[in-house]
């Protein structure tokens, strides 16, 4: 498995940790359809939303923040991929939704340590949806 790949499976597993002691119950990782992928499909207990997420791990001192990465372009693939889940999983279309983005902070080491987590609630509001 590449150093990317182990990098990017690390920040998904840190992710999915701090949402379980945050009150948010994992309903899917990794969904995968021709439109895109998203990381983390989640339910929060407290406010009832859908939640997906995209999680961006970086190693420290990287030159592209993982905020900016999810540009308008993959929002839209998000969006796109969010509408088939829901249409694949209807016991959830009356629930409010919402777009979150996760960074993950790692060191360069091969095995990665955690730095920093930041959390963006609402990132975004997809165009398309």
């Amino acid at each position: 498995m590449s150093t990317r790949k182990i990098r990017g499976e690390f920040g998904e597993n840190v992710i999915c940790e701090h949402l379980c002691s945050n009150s948010y119950k994992i309903v899917s990782r990794n969904y995968l359809k021709k439109s895109g992928e998203i990381d983390i499909i989640a339910v929060c207990n407290e406010s009832q939303e859908l939640v997906f997420i995209e999680v961006k791990t970086r190693k420290f001192n990287c030159l592209v923040e993982g905020s900016n990465s999810v540009n308008y372009t993959k929002q839209n693939k998000i969006a796109k991929t969010a509408k088939i889940w829901l249409a694949e999983n209807s016991g959830f279309s009356g629930m409010n939704v919402r777009f979150d983005v996760a960074v993950v902070s790692v060191t360069t080491d091969v095995v990665p340590q955690l730095l920093d987590i930041e959390y963006y609630e609402n990132a975004f509001e997809p165009a398309l949806w």
